[in-house]
Formats: C-alpha cells, structure tokens, sequence
C-alpha cells in the first residue's frame, strides 16, 4: 500500500474538488513488475486539523493534475526516496501507471 496526500491541480491553478483542495488517498500495489497502482480509499485531508510533532499542520506532497490526469508525488521505499509520476491508465478502475521514478541523492 501507498499512502499519501494529494492536491487537485487543473492547469496548475490548485483546484477545489468536491469542497476540498486536499485529500488522504490509499493507493494497492497491484502489479509492481507493471508499475501499477490503484486508488483503494480517499478522504478529506486532515479533517481533525491535527499538528504534527513541530506543532504544524501537516503538508501534502502528493499533486494530481486534472488536465494530464497525472498523480506525482515523493515516495519512501525503506531508507530511499523517490520522485514519482503515475498516468491514470484506467478511469474506470483509477489504476495509474508509474511513468517515472527518480531516486532523489541523499
């Protein structure tokens, strides 16, 4: 599972979606070999306006962009990070196709 916080974009000009500019989404791994993910759960982001251990509202790194239907975001896989991006390959099922990976220098 990947699990993150994505912002609506549409033409890069942050996009209200449903009364909401972020939300939690949880994505299933459902072919690694493939590249491919798939929405298994959203919510609104942070409904609770919980703090984070700075006393900070937490920060969404993860943009979807209406216009390319394309989800980028920065994930940890054990002590290394990548930059992402993902097309939506099926609407129907909202699987998302990994485009490119980056691994980010430490």
């Amino acid at each position: 599972m990947i699990y993150s916080c994505i912002r609506p974009y549409n033409n890069r000009i942050l996009t209200d979606v449903s009364g909401g500019t972020e939300f939690d989404i949880a994505f299933e791994i459902t072919s690694s070999s493939k590249g491919l993910i798939q929405v298994s759960n959203s919510r609104p982001f942070n409904e609770n306006n919980a703090l984070d251990a700075n006393a900070q509202r937490p920060q969404c790194s993860g943009r979807y962009e209406l216009t390319t239907n394309t989800y980028t975001d920065f994930i940890q896989v054990n002590d290394k990070v990548y930059q992402t991006s993902f097309v939506l390959s099926n609407a129907t099922t909202l699987e998302f196709k990994l485009q490119t990976a980056y691994e980010l220098s430490s």
